[in-house]
């Protein structure tokens, strides 16, 4: 009920119609606008080295803005933060930064993306929640990145609101990484601080050696992943 109850609330959103295909997404194409922020239900799996942690709940939340994306991770049951990270594309840095405020720095090549599905994605189906008049309908997506070992389901609804996102990754190292779960996009920016990056960062040398790679809790169209 409670997730229906999300998927609801989102049908007011705008976004611009699309018209689907089982081949194609034609125009106007389905893109994600700036400013914008997600918020993320789900759970997460880390699998390093062979040894799985079991699947655990992940609330989170996603915004981006022309040049900076930021991100922050609560627990499920308290809402406590637990820890945020921002993304500067203008600068090439990423930050990652704890519960108690201490900063890791990594240089990153990476572009922000245009928020917009790629031609390459496969029809695989449509589906419907409720009944009746309180029914959204929607359609169903996959699309991979051999170049990332990266495999993605994603639903929106008949507007091109995002619902629903599943992915997995496999790292060079061998290991995997998954998460899904019911996300609930908003056109405006909510959350407080999101982009803040601390003043003890900028003392921080940038390095490689504590990161490890993560899969955000978004399209991988919107967001490039932090390795």
């Amino acid at each position: 009920m409670n997730s229906l109850l999300v998927l609801l609330g989102l049908v007011s959103l705008s976004y611009g119609s699309a018209i689907w295909s089982r081949n194609m997404v034609k125009d106007p194409a389905c893109c994600f606008q700036r400013p914008g922020q997600f918020t993320f239900l789900g759970e997460v799996l880390y699998n390093y080295a062979g040894a799985a942690v079991p699947f655990q709940q992940m609330m989170a939340v996603y915004a981006t803005e022309d040049g900076i994306d930021g991100v922050k991770y609560f627990d499920r049951k308290s809402g406590k933060l637990t820890s945020r990270a921002v993304i500067d594309f203008k600068n090439g840095f990423i930050y990652r930064i704890n519960e108690g405020g201490e900063c890791m720095k990594q240089a990153t090549k990476a572009k922000q993306l245009s928020g917009c599905m790629p031609e390459s994605a496969k029809w695989v189906g449509e589906y419907r929640v409720g009944n009746g008049l309180d029914s959204i309908y929607g359609y169903t997506f996959q699309f991979t990145q051999p170049s990332k070992n990266l495999a993605e389901t994603l639903s929106v609804s008949r507007n091109c609101v995002p619902l629903h996102v599943e992915k997995t990754v496999t790292t060079p190292q061998g290991a995997t990484i998954q998460n899904g779960g019911i996300i609930n996009p908003s056109l405006k920016i909510t959350e407080k601080g999101i982009f803040d990056i601390p003043a003890t960062c900028n003392s921080v040398e940038a390095g490689s050696s504590d990161f490890k790679a993560e899969l955000l809790p978004v399209p991988s169209f919107l967001a490039p992943d932090m390795e």
